[in-house]
């Protein structure tokens, strides 16, 4: 039986947070990316880099801002205002009120980004903002709002398809208003524990 879920993405967990929670005891395995079939573990393959773009910095575009979507961890590089400046008299620009957070490690760290998934009954965990996730063609409404989504298809040891991720992120001309879904959609006959 297949079960789809929707989650609202409040936040981000870290390890300790999401394996107490989810009751996973002793170790977990962190897998990023790895190729399928990874020591018996689960796996998604990366798809290529990819940006795509939201709404408008355009004042005159209706919208109120405009987000630039990374398909690494379907995540939002930048989100800037189109009716803000960032109050530079002699130069203004549009306002960013989002930007990528530099790591020690030089790393970067991006604003609702998906970080792990874990598989409670198998003891791992993947580390979904190491991935590039598969993106789409931004969809215009015939109401004027923009959605763009993402996907991540995670396989068992045998590259068989075990679960399918799908982000939307969507927004509103004339609004301030972010829209942002998780789709989890179980691919296999069996109950998986996420």
């Amino acid at each position: 039986m297949k079960i789809i879920l929707t989650l609202i993405l409040i936040g981000f967990y870290s390890l300790c947070v999401a394996s107490s929670a989810l009751g996973v005891e002793g170790d977990v395995e962190l897998v990023a990316g790895q190729p399928a079939g990874y020591r018996g573990g689960f796996s998604a393959d990366s798809s290529a880099a990819k940006s795509v773009a939201l709404g408008s910095m355009d004042p005159n575009s209706g919208f109120k801002f405009q987000l630039e979507l990374s398909s690494k961890g379907a995540s939002i590089r930048t989100a800037t205002f189109s009716e803000f400046d960032d109050r530079d008299y002699k130069n203004p620009q549009p306002l960013v009120i989002l930007s990528p957070v530099r790591q020690f490690d030089g790393s970067e760290m991006l604003a609702m980004a998906n970080r792990e998934l874990v598989f409670v009954e198998q003891g791992l965990l993947l580390r979904l903002n190491e991935l590039d996730w598969r993106s789409f063609d931004v969809v215009k409404a015939v109401d004027g709002s923009q959605t763009a989504r993402f996907e991540v298809v995670i396989k068992d040891a045998a590259d068989e398809p075990v679960i399918r991720l799908i982000k939307t992120y969507k927004i509103f001309p004339g609004s301030y208003h972010l829209d942002c879904d998780v789709t989890v959609e179980n691919l296999s006959d069996a109950e998986q524990k996420v």
